[in-house]
């Protein structure tokens, strides 16, 4: 499966028709806990990472969350 993720062309090894947040953050082995994540411009909340909603071709965006102290 071919998305644009952050911008770039990632390849995602993957049988599966649509896959969600939560296979992203696996294949690319994110470590943080705290993420802003868009599809196609449209915010996801923390509740559906875990539902299938990324097909191919579409733009994704996982933006790091960071604490201001």
């Amino acid at each position: 499966m071919k998305i644009i993720l952050n911008n770039n062309l990632e390849i995602i090894q993957t049988t599966d028709e649509i896959i969600c947040i939560n296979d992203i953050l696996t294949f690319k082995d994110f470590s943080q806990k705290r993420f802003i994540a868009l599809v196609n411009n449209k915010v996801v909340k923390t509740e559906s990472f875990d539902i299938p909603m990324i097909r191919e071709g579409d733009r994704v965006q996982i933006i790091h969350q960071m604490g201001i102290f």
